[in-house]
């Protein structure tokens, strides 16, 4: 991208036209009241950036949010930045702020990867350069979109990960609502996630044809146990007992600690024994 003029230019919200390729498709009505409030208070500080297109009319580059935050509190004029860019470099630029400022969502980014590819042509090998990601990295991404609008909703609404997405591609489509809802039920991490998915896709066959039913909430189980754990050293250290807990975590097995201060069974401010079975 190349800068026309470093001068900056003040235009009218009316004469500037969306990106067609615009990356970000939802946006949040608090922020963009609060980042309105702060415009009309404080006025736009970074400057938008806009290019010329093929019909000599000014389009948006990058500056969405800042520019529907000043329509929504009446500000006349936006300060912006006037760029040389063509259709495939303003969708690429505007793709790759995006994503370093961190203002797209995980399948915001996918959609917007797959739409640069898509209308402009975009090779993946030039895209990774550009946003200096792996292939293997782009190919996970855009496998996301496999997944429908409703589960995307749920996944994002209940403040899951990509990783929590992915996950759920190994589920046969039919099934993936009712695995997500045991997911948010028992708040798993990526771990237990990936641990619940695997217990789910286990058949006799896999087991050498062992015929012993499937605990699928062996993963939900392990939580009320480790919460048993705490909440019997909790009772221990509220009757002044020194109790401590250490867990650790590898590939093959979690180890649980618990360690106890003989001195402190033995204090006579302790009312009465507690006796674990």
């Amino acid at each position: 991208m190349k800068l026309k003029s470093k001068k900056v230019i003040m235009l009218r919200p009316e004469e500037i036209l969306s990106n067609a390729a615009g990356a970000r498709t939802v946006f949040d009505s608090y922020e963009l009241a609060a980042l309105g409030e702060s415009i009309k208070a404080n006025g736009i500080i970074q400057p938008l950036t806009v290019r010329k297109n093929s019909d000599k009319l000014y389009e948006l580059i990058a500056g969405e949010r800042r520019l529907r935050a000043a329509v929504a509190v009446g500000i006349k004029r936006v300060p912006c930045v006037l760029c040389e860019a063509d259709s495939c470099q303003s969708a690429l630029i505007a793709l790759i702020e995006n994503i370093q400022r961190c203002d797209l969502n995980f399948f915001e980014e996918a959609e917007a990867i797959e739409k640069a590819t898509n209308m402009f042509g975009l090779d993946r090998v030039s895209l990774c350069e550009s946003l200096g990601i792996a292939q293997s990295t782009l190919s996970n991404k855009l496998r996301l979109l496999k997944l429908d609008a409703v589960l995307r909703e749920r996944i994002l609404k209940a403040s899951l990960t990509e990783r929590h997405a992915r996950a759920l591609l190994r589920i046969e489509e039919e099934k993936r609502n009712e695995t997500l809802d045991t997911i948010i039920a028992g708040s798993f991490g990526i771990k237990e996630t990936d641990d619940y998915i695997d217990s789910l896709l286990k058949t006799p066959e896999s087991e050498g044809m062992d015929k012993t039913p499937i605990r699928k909430r062996a993963v939900g189980d392990l939580r009320l146990f480790t919460n048993s754990i705490n909440k019997l050293v909790n009772s221990m250290q509220d009757l002044g007992i020194q109790a401590f807990t250490k867990k650790k975590e590898s590939d093959t097995h979690i180890e649980y600690t618990i360690k106890i201060s003989k001195a402190s069974l033995e204090s006579k401010s302790i009312p009465y024994q507690m006796r674990i079975c």
